[in-house]
Order: structure tokens, then sequence, then C-alpha cells
């Protein structure tokens, strides 16, 4: 037994004396469904029974439990990932005992011995090798995923309608985001699952029978026209039309905040113009954006007046920060999942005086990106992989603030 496998035993059994069930040699079906549940509870993170059974060893498995699956069990251990707990496992693992055998081979019947026991022991992995390989496929047909908000506005609800009943999977589950946080588990004999939206956008939804994707979705929440909102969990704060709307420009004032009741000195809170429109719909391959903004905060925790720009695609976000010259270090480009950290990069170009409108352009063309602040190059970087095609924006102010401009159109 290596190490990891001797932690991986340790694990289960912390986890079955903490349970207190009874040896998992007894444990049935409906033991691993209420363990996926208790898991779920504590860590977040959702395992499948499929899984649990596997690491369970009541389904042959080859292969070695990824670190999500195994941080998720440390976790409900008690410990804080898998990392710190293997390394809290110093047990001397026992070694294997040598069998010895003495034939002498200069008698016929020893020979012919000698050449069945070889035989046999090489012929034990084979059979042990076929028999713990084998795992039974995940079959399905005809499998189906669809969404339908109830109306529209926020918040809103999506009822996301799913049909997985010609399958042989044991759990099926709904994810949203990629992020294995926010899968939810559903009844494999039902049809419906329903969930309530606070914030417009693009939300990739999963089918997952199992451990596999099966089907994908996209739920694009729109706006009609912008919508204004100070982000509080779990429920923002939405500002009627009337509050917001202020000539010659779209934003949220202190004011707004202060009717709102926002303890400034308590906390500065983020608010946020969004503007999400399949009308919108330019390839984030070949696009040019533009939009003339200031943040009018400035005070307390929001001195640094951070103020990002999001443009939402359907495979990603691409995140234009801004701020004053003193605090560029914090920020960060974001562009998909590649991340230009100011510690680590050059990000000057991107601190700006808001006492001032403030134009930002962005040009994406040719694999590359390219920023400019009040018409100077600030920001240029290569571009591994688009966002999709970009659907809306989400501009983000700490404190308060304001757009006079916002265009978006394919070059």
């Amino acid at each position: 037994m290596n190490k990891e496998a001797h932690s991986l035993k340790k694990c289960r059994d912390l986890i079955e004396e903490k349970l207190a069930w009874g040896s998992s040699e007894r444990w049935q079906n409906q033991d691993f469904e209420n363990l996926s549940e208790r898991i779920f509870e504590e860590t977040r993170i959702q395992l499948s029974t499929s899984t649990l059974k596997r690491l369970w060893g009541k389904i042959p498995y080859d292969s070695t439990p990824n670190l999500g699956t195994l941080n998720a069990l440390a976790q409900f251990a008690g410990y804080d990932n898998w990392r710190v707990f293997s390394s809290a496992q110093v047990t001397v693992l026992p070694k294997t005992p040598i069998l010895a055998f003495t034939v002498s081979i200069f008698q016929p019947h020893h020979l012919r011995f000698s050449v069945a026991l070889c035989l046999f022991i090489l012929l034990i992995p084979r059979s042990l090798s076929a028999f713990w390989n084998y795992t039974p496929n995940l079959r399905y047909h005809h499998i189906s995923l669809s969404s339908q908000l109830v109306t529209t506005g926020l918040p809103t609800t999506a009822f996301i309608t799913y049909d997985v009943t010609d399958s042989n999977a044991d759990s099926v589950f709904i994810q949203q985001n990629w992020d294995t946080h926010q899968r939810f588990k559903v009844d494999k004999h039902k049809y419906q699952w329903a969930h309530t939206y606070y914030t417009p956008g693009v939300y990739p939804i999963q089918l997952v029978l199992n451990d596999s994707v099966i089907q994908n979705h996209d739920l694009i929440i729109e706006t009609n026209g912008w919508l204004r909102m100070m982000d509080k969990k779990p429920i923002p704060v939405y500002f009627s039309k009337n509050q917001v709307e202020h000539p010659q420009s779209i934003g949220i004032t202190t004011a707004d905040l202060e009717q709102a009741k926002v303890n400034f000195f308590q906390s500065v809170p983020w608010v946020s113009l969004f503007k999400v429109q399949k009308t919108m719909a330019v390839p984030s391959q070949r696009f040019v954006m533009e939009t003339s903004l200031r943040n009018t905060f400035g005070k307390g925790d929001g001195v640094c007046q951070q103020t990002k720009i999001a443009l939402i695609g359907t495979k990603g976000t691409l995140l234009i920060p801004l701020c004053t010259k003193g605090c560029v270090a914090d920020l960060q480009v974001i562009a998909n999942n590649r991340v230009f950290d100011g510690h680590t990069e050059d990000l000057s170009g991107l601190g700006v005086d808001f006492n001032h409108w403030v134009e930002v352009r962005c040009e994406v063309k040719n694999h590359s990106m390219t920023i400019f602040v009040n018409g100077k190059p600030a920001f240029s970087r290569p571009i591994e992989h688009d966002i999709g095609t970009i659907v809306g924006t989400r501009i983000q102010f700490l404190g308060a603030g304001e757009v006079k401009r916002f265009d978006l159109k394919r070059l």
C-alpha cells in the first residue's frame, strides 16, 4: 500500500468513526446517498454517490481521485484540505512480507512444480487487473436540458427542465458556472428544478450524470436597458429608474446610497450598472468597446476609487480595472481565466484622475488586446482564449459613480 492509498484509507476510517454507522462493508446505496448529503452540508462540495462508492471500494476503479474530491473528504474529516491531512499522517507503513520458496530444480517433479508456480504468480496480477479495471459504463439516451424564465426583470426565477430517465446514472446534478460549489442534486425521476436569480448575466448550466458533464446550456438573464443596484448578499438593493437617471449620465450617487440608508463609516459598498441584452452580441475575437465614466466617491475605504468594467461573454469575462494612480499595484486585468496582477505587471497606465471624465477604449483583434485610457495605450497583451459572444457589461464603482457613454461593436 503506497502513501496515497494509506492516507485515503486513514481518511475513510476517520469518516466512518465520525459517522458511527457501523462497518462500511455493510453500507447500502442509501448510506452513500446520505454521506453525499452530509459532505455537501459541511463542505458545500457535492460528491456523487458513484464517486463515494468507488472511494469505498464498492465499485471497481483504477484511477486516482482528483484533488477536489480529496479536499472534500479531508474537510469532512476535520482538516483544512488534503495536503494538510496527508502531511499529518506520519504512520510508518508496514513492509509487505516477501514469501520465499526453496525448490530443487534437479528433480523432474520439482521442475514441473516450479514452472506451474511461476505461471500462477505471473497470472495473478493479470487476473486482478482485469477485475479491478472493470467499471460499469454510464449509459444514456434522449437526454434534454432547457430553461424558461417566469418573468422579465429582476429578481427572476428560471425553471430548468431536464430529462435523464433513459440513463443508468445513480446521481444527477444541475451545476452552474463551472463551479462544483454550485452543484445541486436533483431527482432523476423528475423533470424540473427551479432557481432564483438576482443579477443579470450569462449562467452556464451543466447537466451532470454521476461525475460526467453530459449536456451544456447557456441561460442569459437580460436587462431592460440599464439596471442599477448596490451589491449585497444574498439579495442586492435595486434602484428605481427615476432614482438613478441624472442629466447627461447614468449612475448611482452618494445621495442615492444615503437614501438606501448606507452607513459609509461601517463599509463602502460596491454599486453596479448592468446592461445585458442578446441584441448587443458581438464576437469577442474582434471588437471595440468605448466608454466614458468616473468614480464620484473617494472617501474612507473607497479612497482608491476602484472601478471595474466587465464585458460579459458566453464563455467568460474580460475585466478592465481602474483606480487612482497611487493604488495600481492592487489592480488585476482578467481575460477569461488569465490574470494580469498589478504586483507583477505594470498596470500604471490604468491609474487615473477621476476629477475628470475618463475615456476608456478596449480593442481586441488578431488574438491581441489593447486598452487605451484617455487616448493613450495603457495595457496590451496577447489573448490566448476568447470569451465567446459578448452580450453585455457590468460597470462597478466602489462607493458611487456614473457612465456618460458606452458603445460596443465589432471591428
